[in-house]
């Protein structure tokens, strides 16, 4: 363009007999034809790129729903705190080791399959046991809010297993038709036919005329797993839920238990065993492992055990013991492990140096990744 616009300018005569401008402009001319050919194919280009990106918002889906599931548990306990970049990794590792597949959709359901157990398992280990059932139930159920076909949890039943009766009164509800039900189950359950009314409208109905089926149910030792009058087979396991956390909240647990089985699969209601080396694979140089021990627990043995297979050794022999004067000690442990040849160091009572802790914290901060061996 500049050259044309130049011998323009620089032209004298008849513009139609300077052979060099017309050569210029058969040339121009051609390289704006080569540039709109290639606009239109990258056009192209962008749309198959976007209508892919769109195969894979299923994905993005479930991330964005596991990520903000971690940051709500912070609000249980400030502990659990989980970064942007430590649930990213998590992301790409799904994404990485996920089983290839020819059909999109089998891809997409091996990648957020394997995203959901990498989450779970990452989360669940820092975790107290008190909080774990909370943790993968709310992990199904907003799995189940976000769905897009015909298993979709309603926003309303998830909040009517949250609150229950709890915003109701007993004095200013209808009269419950049996003294043997408690007055908190009998506002649950007009919270129940009230919250879910497409299942549970006639609840309170069903109750009042068929007492003695409600009150041989209601006396199980396991309703959860029994046949619910009225409904029978009618109900999911959510639903199943519901009437459980409404007339038999002692149960409810359990009832948890298997709504998770039923979403998430078997794993996920079973207790979590701590795979070790799993832990080791997660973590890098600069990614200290921290044990909060019950009382009589001792890890070392694990951790030497695990140190052998890898042909790693324990910084200092046997570690060290945290107490008074020992803060030079586990830096030199520890800026020893950073040395780049991969060793361990192994600090115990740590408790007993929560100074050293927050010096050791600022110089990992600080650390360059590059600079400290991978393991």
């Amino acid at each position: 363009e500049d050259k044309l616009l130049a011998q323009l300018a620089a032209s004298q005569g008849n513009l139609i007999d300077d052979e060099d401008l017309i050569a210029t402009l058969a040339d121009a001319k051609k390289a704006s034809a080569e540039i709109k050919e290639k606009l239109a194919v990258a056009q192209e280009t962008r749309k198959r790129i976007t209508s892919a990106s769109e195969e894979y918002r299923p994905v993005a889906l479930r991330g964005s729903v596991l990520y903000f599931l971690i940051v709500d548990m912070s609000h249980v306990n400030h502990m659990y705190q989980t970064s942007l970049p430590q649930f990213l990794r998590l992301f790409d590792e799904a994404i990485t080791h996920s089983d290839p597949a020819q059909l999109t959709t089998k891809r997409i359901a091996n990648i957020t399959t394997l995203m959901t157990k990498i989450v779970f398992e990452y989360i669940t280990r820092g975790l107290f046991s008190q909080h774990r059932l909370l943790f993968v139930l709310t992990m199904a159920c907003k799995i189940k809010l976000h769905a897009r076909d015909h298993t979709r949890l309603p926003h309303e039943a998830f909040q009517t297993l949250l609150k229950g009766g709890a915003a109701l009164s007993i004095n200013e509800t209808r009269v419950k038709p049996f003294q043997w039900i408690p007055d908190k189950a009998w506002l649950n359950i007009v919270a129940l036919s009230e919250g879910v009314p497409k299942s549970f409208k006639l609840l309170p109905e069903y109750i009042s005329r068929n007492e003695r089926a409600w009150r041989e149910w209601y006396d199980k030792e396991a309703p959860e797993n029994g046949a619910v009058p009225d409904y029978d087979e009618k109900l999911d396991t959510f639903e199943r839920l519901l009437i459980v956390r409404s007339l038999r909240e002692d149960r409810a647990m359990l009832a948890a238990l298997n709504y998770v089985s039923s979403v998430l699969g078997k794993d996920y209601a079973e207790p979590l065993q701590l795979d070790f080396e799993s832990v080791i694979e997660q973590t890098t140089g600069l990614t200290p492992i921290i044990f909060l021990l019950s009382q009589g627990s001792d890890p070392s043995a694990l951790i030497e055990a695990s140190a052998k297979r890898r042909k790693k050794m324990i910084i200092p022999q046997g570690g060290i013991s945290m107490g008074q004067g020992q803060e030079q000690a586990a830096m030199d442990a520890t800026l020893a492990s950073f040395s780049g040849c991969g060793e361990w160091a192994l600090l115990q009572n740590c408790h007993l140096g929560l100074n050293f802790l927050a010096d050791l914290e600022t110089l990992l901060i600080k650390s360059d990744p590059e600079t400290v061996g991978p393991e």
